[in-house]
């Protein structure tokens, strides 16, 4: 059921109408549809990548044996959301086995294509290892050095993506070590980027004190924990039906 717009003459906002049995694919608009306005949001902001170009030559090589070193030189990507939405019209859903498998699938000009966790870690590139979810991991005690040291204002308050953001922004920026510099870039890559977090989005203690062990940060399996991100699983619909 959808309730009709306001501009459907002789209805109002709370008048339902019911589409069973309408042709929903091949309606029949009564005008250019280049002319109806869409919108579509993509969680993911690939732009953010030309932060990277902020860093200096030295911060770079840092960033550069980073687990996302590989994006150093990369164009960042504007999308086609016509093309991207085009797809997500193609994709195949209700096959049980396909979402258990947590693989995608789309079917275009009578051709199906699949698209899995190994796609994505060889095109990404990025490190394969056991699944931990940093961002829902309980409150932890403890002092964190990495926060310490780049944001020493910022003591009593949580820290925010925007303020990663004004700090890139700001002179002080030039004022942290090299080292430092670098992982503020990959924080903000990886939840502005990569995970789409608003600039609200409090950054949460466990990706902090993660970037307090430089080699803890770099063997983490980026690869695999992006992945269950990206991918929504509806695996628990059908456990709850089965």
């Amino acid at each position: 059921m959808a309730k009709r717009g306001e501009n459907m003459e002789g209805y109002d906002d709370n008048d339902e109408i019911d589409l069973d049995g309408i042709d929903l694919e091949n309606l029949d608009f009564g005008g250019n549809l280049d002319d109806l306005d869409a919108e579509l949001t993509v969680k993911g902001v690939g732009k953010c990548l030309e932060i990277v170009k902020t860093l200096s030559k030295t911060q770079q090589t840092y960033f550069l044996v980073s687990p996302f070193g590989q994006f150093l030189d990369v164009p960042p990507p504007d999308g086609d959301a016509l093309l991207m939405h085009a797809m997500m019209l193609r994709e195949v859903r209700g096959d049980k086995e396909l979402v258990l498998s947590k693989r995608i699938r789309f079917e275009v000009d009578g051709h199906l294509l699949e698209y899995g966790e190994s796609e994505f870690i060889l095109i990404t590139g990025l490190r394969v290892g056991e699944y931990f979810d940093i961002l829902k991991e309980k409150k932890h005690k403890g002092n964190c050095m990495f926060r310490a040291r780049v944001f020493p204002r910022i003591s009593d308050k949580k820290l925010r993506l925007n303020d990663f953001s004004d700090l890139i922004e700001s002179a002080s920026f030039k004022e942290i070590n090299d080292s430092d510099a670098s992982l503020v870039v990959q924080i903000f890559i990886l939840l502005r980027g990569f995970m789409g977090r608003d600039l609200c989005t409090c950054i949460p203690h466990s990706v902090l004190t993660l970037a307090d062990d430089i080699n803890s940060w770099n063997s983490f399996a980026w690869g695999t924990y992006l992945w269950e991100y990206t991918y929504v699983p509806m695996s628990h619909i059908f456990k709850k039906n089965c």
